[in-house]
């Protein structure tokens, strides 16, 4: 047997076994780069799909979920482990009283937005959790809500789990709305300290039905009013321009099979609402 043939590096098994000990970073580009036979393993093999956050593991309701490094760096206020602290993420056209979360992105440099914004870009087709995100909460705080601290929640549901494509086009569509100016995700429904706080001067059907929201998702994206916000028409286009991402139809698409659709908080409990599609267990009879 010759040397060449004998070695592990020729070996499918092996190979993926060595690779997996590489960061994400290097293994999505320089190791693809290595030559034919290392870009078909790292393509071919699920082990590393997985560990590319590309395919999903197994493990659809757990809690405790791992992010994708390269998210995490890069996309930072999507990932924020400040649970017990009241921060949220702006807009930068706002004129509000708080800094703009978008300008601490990579893709904010103009040298590199280019190649964050092209299509088929692939951190879009990156899952933001393993196990995955399958079943997303979208809390929206409204202008004339807010003085009532009352709140209104869908449930959009991923089988194949949330891509950071659609988590990143949500918070940006709702960042650019005349209506709503941060947003938060709530990664940890055990540990939602920063979100019960929103809703301390609610009723208490609110906070039951908030109980039962954390209870039925994966995560919760919070979405709302800064009171301070003076929407910007001219400076809303600069921010579209920068911050938004063109080239949907050139990827696979990342929307949800089911969207429950909007509704109060107050009147999930209403016995009309009984089986409201985005829970999966039957809401409490009034």
């Amino acid at each position: 047997m010759s040397q060449t043939s004998s070695t592990p590096f020729n070996i499918p098994e092996l190979l993926v076994e060595i690779l997996l000990f590489l960061d994400p970073r290097t293994l999505t580009t320089s190791a693809q780069r290595v030559n034919k036979q290392w870009q078909a393993t790292i393509l071919g093999s699920l082990k590393l799909q997985r560990a590319l956050f590309l395919q999903a593991t197994p493990g659809a309701y757990e809690r405790n979920r791992d992010h994708s490094p390269l998210l995490k760096k890069t996309f930072a206020p999507w990932f924020d482990d400040f649970a017990h602290r009241h921060i949220y993420y702006y807009s930068d056209y706002s004129n509000g009283r708080y800094p703009s979360c978008y300008e601490t992105l990579t893709l904010a440099s103009a040298k590199r937005r280019r190649a964050f914004m092209r299509g088929g870009s692939s951190w879009r087709h990156l899952l933001v959790s393993q196990p995955p995100v399958r079943r997303l909460g979208c809390l929206m705080m409204r202008p004339s809500e807010w003085l009532h601290n009352s709140m209104s929640f869908k449930v959009l549901e991923f089988p194949d789990g949330l891509r950071m494509g659609k988590l990143y086009d949500l918070a940006q569509k709702w960042s650019l709305s005349e209506e709503l100016a941060f947003f938060k995700v709530f990664w940890d429904m055990d540990n939602t300290h920063d979100l019960d706080h929103l809703t301390r001067t609610s009723s208490p059907e609110s906070l039951e039905a908030l109980q039962l929201c954390k209870a039925n998702v994966d995560i919760i994206l919070l979405g709302g009013l800064d009171s301070c916000r003076k929407f910007n028409q001219e400076k809303a286009q600069v921010f579209k321009s920068r911050f938004t991402y063109q080239s949907r139809k050139l990827e696979t698409p990342q929307e949800p099979t089911s969207d429950s659709g909007y509704i109060s908080l107050p009147d999930m409990l209403l016995p009309e609402n009984n089986q409201w599609p985005g829970f999966q267990n039957s809401l409490p009879a009034s």
